[in-house]
């Protein structure tokens, strides 16, 4: 007889196996089978991976993500070509500590003093911004004046060269220390170098250069700059995502649509820019219609390693604006209001 006939620790291993194969593993598959049936019939349940290119994946700064505005196109497409530098172009280039700003050449900036109507005053003659944003800016800062009858705001930040940026950073390390990096970017990691960030502040009829959040008048601007393309860049509650302190007196140009789309889900420029990516040109497209009963058409396409066909309406008038991150943002006016 085999000594080991009917040992108790057999017994107990064939009884282990029997369990293994007939009870564990079939649950175990009804267990998935029934994580990627839920994952079918609730897409929305989930946050989707980012879509965004780069070196590696990253990783998501949405809380939440709903396909609440999502709709198939009905428009006709054409491509144009686009290139690896053309990423850094358009007013939704995403800057901040994790995304560096690769100084490309630039051609459209244009001097404010030159171009700046009476409704607010300037801290010098050299400020320079991107063109795109002279007119929105003016309009924005017309109906600020005509409205709340506030003639103190200055714009105090425009355009920063990589060179301005150090200086400015150095200045903000002897006054903060280690905090600095709250207050103020490094060269080549500021919103400023893009031309799409301004700065505010208030300059009295005394000649004082006062804090822009300390007369509530200002708070106008927080409450209607979407309607004029511009978002309050730093919010409150958004530190963990953007990387700095809340900045009530800096704003970012994006544009309309989607200024107005970043207040409607309360998002800030990291967000938006995710969010965006989930609907890219082969699938459903946001449609959304402003305050203003403008329609627009939005969706994302991912880049080449070195030239991209963007697909582009026919016979619509649209803007392509690279993220400089991995891809293009093509936004198209619909309807006029």
């Amino acid at each position: 007889m085999n000594p080991n006939d009917n040992h108790p620790s057999t017994t107990v291993q064939q009884r282990n196996r029997r369990l293994l194969y007939f009870v564990v593993l079939p649950i175990s598959l009804l267990l998935a089978l029934a994580v990627v049936l839920f994952c079918i019939l609730y897409p929305s349940a989930a946050v989707p991976a980012s879509t965004l290119a780069g070196d590696g994946e990253k990783q998501s700064v949405l809380s939440n993500f709903s396909d609440d505005l999502g709709q198939e196109t009905a428009l006709q497409f054409v491509t144009v070509e686009k290139t690896k530098a053309d990423l850094s172009q358009g007013s939704l280039v995403l800057v901040n500590n994790d995304t560096v700003w690769p100084f490309p050449k630039m051609d459209s900036l244009v001097n404010v003093y030159d171009n700046a109507v009476t409704a607010y005053s300037l801290s010098g003659t050299d400020l320079l911004l991107q063109k795109e944003v002279m007119t929105p800016l003016n309009d924005m800062m017309t109906n600020f004046r005509r409205i709340t009858g506030f003639s103190q705001v200055m714009l105090s930040e425009g355009y920063r060269s990589e060179a301005t940026q150090a200086a400015v950073y150095q200045q903000a390390q002897s006054l903060y220390g280690d905090n600095a990096d709250e207050i103020a970017a490094k060269p080549g990691r500021s919103e400023y170098h893009t031309g799409y960030a301004i700065g505010f502040s208030l300059y009295t009829d005394d000649g004082v250069v006062m804090d822009f959040s300390s007369a509530e008048e200002c708070d106008w601007l927080l409450r209607n700059c979407d309607r004029y393309g511009f978002i309050q860049r730093y919010p409150e509650g958004k530190e963990s995502i953007t990387g700095y302190a809340a900045q009530p007196y800096h704003f970012r140009y994006v544009g309309k649509p989607h200024a107005y789309l970043m207040r409607l889900k309360q998002y800030c420029l990291e967000e938006y820019l995710e969010y965006v990516s989930h609907y890219p040109y082969d699938g459903n497209h946001i449609q959304v219609t402003d305050n203003e009963n403008q329609k627009y058409e939005i969706y994302y396409v991912p880049a080449g390693d070195e030239t991209t066909a963007v697909p582009v309406p026919e016979d619509r008038p649209y803007t392509i604006s690279g993220d400089n991150q991995g891809g293009f943002i093509v936004t198209v006016t619909l309807e006029a209001p």
